[in-house]
């Protein structure tokens, strides 16, 4: 569910590139790599923000400088979760690019909480999450996310869209109910 504590600030930073951005931990489950080398694939004035930290940041930030888009790419390490929501703020489009199937995404939600457009895998809770399938691309395949990530910035309303779905398919309120009528059918015997 939401977080109801996770306030989003009014407004983003002024920026003259497209800001992508992802949030997670830099293992090779969650495809950072892919996110990376779609960079390679999209316009000079897309930049990637890189919040997190784990065994793979070496290698991506290395991977990054021989593809020659270091220059686009802000490797941001952990910082504090107050500060994070300042982060979806100030991005354009959030990306997920997960290659297993992860069972649920939380920085989706907070993603969606801020109003951003979501790409996605289609894979795993991810790919239910995110309500436009024509916003999921296969795992991967980094040729393919950034057609996605292409794709989410000619298109207009999916932040606000996005936004209004979360409010109202994981409140605190809706899935609290939810879980006690499955107790509530526990309890009944089914």
């Amino acid at each position: 569910m939401l977080d109801p504590s996770f306030k989003i600030p009014e407004s983003g930073t002024d920026s003259n590139s497209y800001q992508l951005l992802f949030v997670g931990s830099l293992i090779r489950e969650k495809g950072v790599k892919y996110l990376i080398e779609s960079l390679s694939h999209l316009s000079s004035d897309i930049s990637l923000r890189v919040v997190g930290t784990g065994d793979q940041r070496q290698p991506l930030e290395s991977l990054a400088n021989r593809l020659e888009v270091n220059s686009r790419i802000d490797f941001t390490g952990q910082i504090p979760y107050e500060q994070l929501c300042q982060y979806y703020t100030d991005a354009d489009l959030f990306v997920h690019p997960g290659v297993w199937p992860e069972p649920f995404g939380r920085t989706l939600l907070e993603a969606m909480q801020a109003g951003l457009p979501v790409v996605a895998t289609n894979l795993g809770g991810p790919a239910e999450i995110v309500q436009q399938d024509e916003l999921l691309c296969p795992p991967r395949n980094a040729k393919k996310l950034a057609e996605t990530i292409s794709l989410a910035r000619d298109r207009s309303g999916d932040g606000v869209q996005n936004q209004a779905y979360v409010y109202k398919r994981y409140s605190p309120e809706t899935v609290i109910d939810e879980i006690c009528d499955v107790y509530q059918l526990a309890m009944d015997g089914w």
